[in-house]
């Protein structure tokens, strides 16, 4: 499996400014240039527990 381009740093920021209402996913997307399957992916890791 390849590692990640974005450091776990990162994406647990990206989390929170979406968990605390700062931002969509929509803006969060385009403000980091990923994609939404991208950052489901994450928020599904995360709410599991994994990284």
């Amino acid at each position: 499996m390849g590692r990640s381009k974005h450091p776990l740093e990162l994406k647990l920021h990206i989390l929170q400014l979406f968990e605390e209402g700062h931002y969509s996913i929509n803006e969060l997307c385009e403000r980091f240039s990923i994609d939404r399957q991208t950052f489901h992916r994450w928020k599904m890791k995360f709410e599991a527990g994994g990284r």
